[in-house]
């Protein structure tokens, strides 16, 4: 598929749209100029209904909510003390 579409394009899997990266300078770029881009989750509209305006831990966006509700995660949750 490389050598027909290029380093880089995209598939359909079931209803969501995968890009896929198979050249590592392209793959380096993604994570070092855009890695703010890519790791951040796509607002939805689920996360604005259900999870009482993007709260719930799955489904916020990144930024300094998310550091703040994963380190109480890893911290509170996820402790040999709470396991």
């Amino acid at each position: 598929m490389v050598d027909k579409h290029g380093p880089l394009y995209s598939l359909k899997l079931g209803a969501h749209w995968v890009l896929v990266v198979s050249s590592w300078e392209i793959a380096m770029d993604c994570f070092t100029t855009n890695d703010l881009t890519l790791a951040t989750r796509a607002s939805i509209a689920d996360g604005w209904l259900m999870g009482y305006n993007n709260a719930i831990f799955a489904l916020v966006p990144y930024g300094e909510y998310w550091r703040e509700i994963r380190n109480m995660v890893t911290d509170e949750l996820l402790s040999s003390h709470r396991l």
